[in-house]
């Protein structure tokens, strides 16, 4: 599996974790106010990888090394 396939399929699984969320994001029990997961930080992780993505599809996450021969 290359870096792009793992970030695309990382990201993937967050789109996923952000749709479960959305559809129940707090629940009660008892009295207790509950959260599942923290929302802003799925998305600032969709974020993240959302450019990762583009740098590496675009070319300029790619490291380039001259060699020069005297």
């Amino acid at each position: 599996m290359t870096r792009l396939e793992f970030l695309k399929d990382r990201l993937q699984k967050y789109y996923e974790a952000e749709r479960k969320i959305l559809d129940a994001e707090e629940y009660q029990l008892d009295s207790r106010r509950l959260r599942r997961a923290d929302l802003n930080s799925v998305r600032a992780a969709i974020n993240d990888l959302e450019n990762e993505i583009e740098l590496l599809e675009s070319g300029a996450g790619r490291v380039r090394r001259a060699v020069f021969i005297d």
